[in-house]
């Protein structure tokens, strides 16, 4: 805009050439190339260091090179260097933006003029004379070093990129929320310390809360999981998903984040029926339904009969799934072989070369149809729609594809209960494996069941039969590894666990699944006199026993849990217990004849009772609160945040990502409405970065080592004028002090705050033999002996205090300003008297 009309009125006052000679006794020279992103996304500077040299040969010395091209600091210093003492270089950047460039050169809001320490006064008259018409208008000037005058341009622009990027995302937000995002730029920018500029939207440019020993459900490479939430530190950085709720079913969103962090303090036990609940921090926000809409609690503030949403249905696929042994096999069975005559006669010509390096006789491979599966590895598109056998010893064979369908989910059902797998080596030193399945002597109808699906799949086995005890057993290496090593079921009773394959079947085969898993390990108990009934399942397997739990869930059949230690046992057993008319009757048809002498008492039941504290709907159960629970605790805690800040934990809960504060807490706003906060997310990550930079920089000033040192630790709390440690960086300071065996005396202006430390220091001191943080009621007594003081919370409080007295109380004068809220006055009167005196980014 109006670039024309300024062209045209002084064409007699510019010449254009492109030959660099033509520039030859030029007084100042402006360099404004581009410098554009390379690659990495680092600033291009060829064009500037090009054009630098191109003007070398012109310089006599008494010119001037101003660079207005966008620089990274150094680099003015870096073209001074090059030209040596031929000119004298300025840092001159520009502030315009496109489509009124021509209007913000002639109305600056400043001029910026960086010169190098060794730079005439000369150069900057003869820059202030160049640009005398701003300053005859009282434009302002910041005259500075080149390193500051490189920074204040990239400084602006970054700041200024934040504020619009940050009323973007808050646009998205009001735009969730009904919110007019006009009127909240109006109000902010009448802020004074905010303004109204850049604030116009337009395209653009937590907290760690559980206990480590919850359950979540994730789905991970290797399948789907039920893990306690620090075994999830074994898949950082790998692609997740995690349980959580779509509003309707069961859904997988993707995990975004873990996070873990040391916690002292008290964890909140949530009690919900059937022996439901969950561990979760103070500030943890619990999803409650209250009148037909879902809200945030703070788990501290959750009441008794407050209602818990508990999700089914949505785990499943329209059809079994296929699964292919073949790669799975070949990578885990030493000596496996592979039988398919059609296919290797049809291949043979392709296979050659290969066989010829694996056997004397390659033709007999074509004869027989057996191959070695490693002469395959690299061709298994070739296998593609085959269905050969897989073995080490061919009468004990396996398929080649499997169908997860009833018959196998059954089977799988059956191992999980009454399965184990055991191991020895062969004479020529491969792994055997042998697979068992051991039943009571009477329940014949499961072991035949069992021997019928395995003939099916063309699996040899035998039975014994000895004492009380019906075994079937299959001496197949292939087979005990698929069980094991690709549908994931453990190896016996105490790490077995729900094949992740299951939780992506159709509904009926995960019924077929768990038919066979209460068939071997359930058993149906009359009560009250015969006249009621339940189901229940032992395990000892704490994975199997909420994946199970998950599993009925999904089918709309809610079970007890509970854990209990039997006499004589080192390890815990999870109880599922299923009540109810409909949920007995459902459960108990799964067990066949067992459960015909069972039917007549189920007729008996002369009303059906609604459940206490529960309330059922058609693809959800509100739970009730029973109670809540204050636990002291030490220890990490963990979150996952996901795409749409929900989650399934505690045996089958709707919970929420914590609920943390200021930053955090617009964090979770955003995600509540399906928005992603990226630049709040990433001010959060600078901050707790920053707090480990300041550690640093005390522990430096000792030469690396605080050990035995003692530091006087100067507010305590959040921030000035409270009582509230949560977040409380001054307290993330001194466990990072005393983790380096120093010892911290702290003190705080509020009384609360400071008796609220005081527990917390219990709470720590009871958990270790000595805990190295001492609160006191006086300042002076905080100061007194220390090697150093640090001011942690930005009292303007501090500047009124007695600094001679506190120098001739401590052991070593030096202060570290965590706030910069000392005056500068003052610290240079302090650093007079020979104190050691530190800021942040500051300079006296």
């Amino acid at each position: 805009k109006d670039l024309e009309g300024l062209l045209k009125k002084n064409l007699g006052r510019l010449s254009f050439t492109h030959d660099i000679n033509d520039l030859k006794g030029i007084d100042v020279y402006f360099v404004c190339v581009g410098t554009p992103q390379d690659e990495k996304g680092k600033a291009n500077l060829n064009f500037v260091f090009s054009a630098v040299e191109s003007l070398k040969p012109l310089l006599s010395g008494k010119e001037i090179v101003v660079l207005k091209s966008t620089v990274p600091v150094g680099t003015n210093r870096r073209v001074q260097q090059i030209l040596g003492d031929k000119a004298y270089v300025v840092s001159n950047p520009e502030f315009l933006r496109e489509g009124i460039a021509v209007y913000d050169f002639f109305n600056p809001e400043r001029v910026v003029l960086g010169f190098g320490e060794n730079s005439p006064e000369w150069v900057e008259e003869k820059m202030l004379s160049l640009y005398r018409y701003f300053v005859e208008k009282k434009v302002p000037f910041v005259v500075t070093n080149w390193e500051s005058a490189e920074l204040i341009k990239y400084a602006s622009n970054t700041f200024l990129a934040m504020k619009i990027s940050f009323v973007n995302e808050l646009a998205r937000l009001a735009e969730k929320t009904g919110a007019d995002i006009r009127d909240i730029a109006t109000g902010m920018g009448l802020d004074s310390r905010i303004g109204k500029k850049f604030l116009n939207a337009g395209i653009g440019w937590g907290g760690s809360c559980f206990h480590p020993k919850e359950v979540v459900c994730v789905k991970t490479p290797e399948g789907v999981r039920v893990l306690e939430f620090h075994q999830l530190e074994k898949y950082e950085n790998l692609p997740l998903e995690v349980l959580s709720w779509n509003g309707k079913t069961f859904s997988w969103k993707k995990l975004k984040y873990l996070t873990r962090r040391f916690y002292s303090g008290n964890l909140i036990r949530v009690k919900l029926p059937l022996g439901r609940g969950v561990e979760v921090t103070e500030d943890h926000p619990m999803v409650v339904y209250e009148n037909g809409l879902l809200k945030q609690v703070l788990a501290k503030d959750l009441k008794r009969g407050q209602k818990i949403l508990l999700p089914s249905g949505g785990l499943e696929s329209e059809k079994p799934l296929e699964v292919d042994l073949f790669k799975p096999l070949s990578q885990r069975v030493e000596n496996l072989k592979y039988k398919n005559p059609p296919f290797v006669k049809k291949h043979f010509a392709t296979l050659k070369g290969k066989l010829k390096k694996v056997y004397q006789y390659p033709y007999e491979v074509k004869r027989t149809g057996v191959l070695k599966a490693e002469t395959l590895r690299d061709k298994t598109q070739l296998l593609e729609g085959e269905n050969g056998r897989l073995f080490t010893v061919e009468r004990n064979s396996v398929p080649q594809r499997v169908v997860l369908d009833g018959d196998l989910a059954r089977l799988l059902g059956y191992f999980a209960s009454e399965g184990w797998i055991s191991e020895e080596r062969t004479a020529k030193g491969y792994k055997r494996y042998k697979v068992g399945f051991t039943f009571h002597k009477e329940e014949t109808e499961y072991t035949e069941d069992l021997k019928w699906v395995l003939k099916k799949l063309g699996v040899n086995h035998t039975e014994l039969v000895k004492e009380n005890t019906r075994a079937v057993v299959v001496n197949s290496t292939p087979f005990a590894v698929a069980l094991k090593g690709v549908f994931q079921t453990g190896t016996n009773s105490y790490d077995k666990r729900v094949p992740p394959q299951i939780f992506e079947s159709p509904k009926w085969v995960q019924e077929e699944f768990l038919k066979g898993l209460f068939r071997g390990d359930g058993s149906v108990t009359a009560v009250n006199g015969g006249k009621n009934l339940y189901v229940e399942l032992a395990t000892a397997s704490k994975e199997l026993a909420y994946g199970v739990l998950l599993l009925l869930q999904n089918l709309g059949i809610y079970a007890s849990l509970r854990v209990k230690r039997f006499n004589k046992s080192k390890v815990d057993t999870y109880l599922l217990r299923i009540n109810g008319k409909e949920q007995v009757e459902r459960v108990g048809k799964w067990f066949g004849e067992r459960w015909k002498e069972y039917e007549n008492t189920l007729k008996g039941y002369k009303k059906t009772i609604n459940p206490p504290h529960r309330e059922i709907f058609e693809n959800y159960q509100l739970f009730e609160v029973l109670e809540v629970e204050k636990v002291p605790y030490e220890g990490f805690v963990y979150s996952v945040e996901t795409e749409n800040g929900l989650l399934i934990a505690g045996g089958g809960l709707l919970v929420h990502n914590c609920f943390p504060k200021d930053v955090e807490a617009l964090i979770w706003q955003f995600r509540e409405h399906e928005v992603e906060p990226k630049l709040p997310k990433a001010t959060k990550e600078i901050n707790e970065e920053q707090l480990i930079w300041f550690f640093n920089k005390i522990k430096r000033h000792y030469g690396g080592n605080i050990s035995g040192k003692t530091f006087a630790l100067l507010g305590l709390a959040f921030k000035p004028n409270t009582d509230d440690l949560r977040e409380s960086p001054a307290l993330k300071l001194a466990e990072l002090l005393v983790e380096e065996g120093a010892f911290v005396k702290g003190f705080d202006y509020v009384k609360g705050a400071r008796e609220n430390v005081r527990k917390l220091v219990e709470v720590k001191a009871s958990t270790r033999y000595t805990y190295g943080l001492t609160v006191y009621d006086d300042l002076y007594d905080a100061v007194r002996d220390a090697d150093g003081v640090i001011i942690a919370v930005e009292y303007k409080e501090w500047n009124k205090e007695d600094w001679n007295r506190i120098g001739e109380l401590v052991k070593h004068k030096a202060l570290f300003d965590g706030r910069n809220v000392i005056e500068r006055d003052l610290a240079r009167e302090l650093k007079n008297r020979g104190w050691h005196y530190e800021g942040v980014g500051i300079s006296l």
